[in-house]
């Protein structure tokens, strides 16, 4: 077996054998992948245009539309107006109302062909990791649910979540398959959509995984490579996008600056009775230790 050989599924790799001696006619092994990579793709993507238009982001999510119809006026992010989103999710948003017009339809629309298409990336993904059909179609589906479907519209935090599994799958596959390019560019791609993400969550992911990086590329190297070539990406995305990674930078450090402070962290703890700091200590220990 070669370092990149995974145990072949017992259900698919049965079928020829099965069909020849029933005489019955059996979908081949490639045929059922296909299905089962694309047809949950779309169920997933009508999904989200069922459920998407059953609510309405409204106040709460007033910034979805107001930076989309913005970059539509041509305005420019961190210049023309204060912008403290993730800018993939903003970038996504303005070209959606480009090409589909600002609509609450446009944004259900963009969620739902984002869900479809990082489904069938998923499937492929578990496909690689442990060849079992079922398998990778319920646990696709599963993260699809525990993400996209339950906002069903184009939202950052759904964006970040799937980014991130999408990400640390891709690890996986990556440890088992390094020598294929397909699992290399893969988590490049990964690393790329998730550098652009919800930056207090995708930032640390990011900078935690990288030991994971170098076992599954076995390579201090390549790990380096493909880190390199996610950056470039990401860099090349925001030339494109006409933002610099300062810009993007300044925005987050004056958000972070102002949410909370030293000081008022210091203060907090302060004011935080005795047997709760008591409480949440312990917790952090126990969270500590399970890592």
């Amino acid at each position: 077996m070669t370092q990149d050989a995974v145990p072949e599924d017992p259900a698919v790799a049965a079928a020829p054998a099965a069909s020849a001696a029933t005489g019955s006619v059996t979908i081949p092994g490639w045929a059922v992948r296909l299905l089962a990579g694309t047809v949950p793709a779309v169920a997933v993507a009508i999904g989200c245009l069922t459920f998407g238009r059953w609510q309405f982001g409204g106040f709460d999510h007033g910034a979805l539309v107001e930076i989309g119809w913005r970059l539509v006026q041509a305005q420019r992010p961190y210049v023309d107006f204060p912008c403290t989103v993730p800018v993939w999710w903003m970038e996504g948003i303005g070209l959606a109302f480009r090409w589909l017009g600002p609509s609450w339809w446009t944004v259900v629309v963009l969620q739902a062909v984002f869900a479809g298409a990082t489904y069938a990336w998923m499937f492929w993904l578990l496909e690689l990791i442990w060849p079992r059909v079922l398998w990778s179609l319920l646990v696709a589906v599963a993260l699809q649910a525990g993400s996209n479907l339950v906002t069903s519209y184009w939202w950052y935090n759904t964006l970040t979540t799937t980014a991130a599994c999408l990400y640390h799958l891709s690890l996986v596959a990556l440890s088992l398959h390094p020598r294929r390019l397909a699992t290399n560019v893969s988590c490049v791609l990964a690393m790329t959509l998730l550098a652009g993400c919800k930056p207090n969550v995708a930032l640390p992911l990011l900078l935690a995984s990288g030991p994971l990086l170098v076992l599954a590329t076995r390579s201090f190297a390549r790990a380096a490579a493909l880190a390199a070539a996610a950056a470039a990406l990401a860099w090349a995305g925001l030339a494109v996008a006409g933002i610099t990674p300062l810009q993007v930078w300044n925005s987050y450090r004056d958000v972070a600056g102002r949410g909370l402070t030293l000081e008022t962290l210091r203060e907090l703890l302060r004011l935080t009775p005795a047997s709760q700091v008591a409480r949440l200590s312990a917790l952090a220990a126990a969270c500590v230790a399970v890592a």
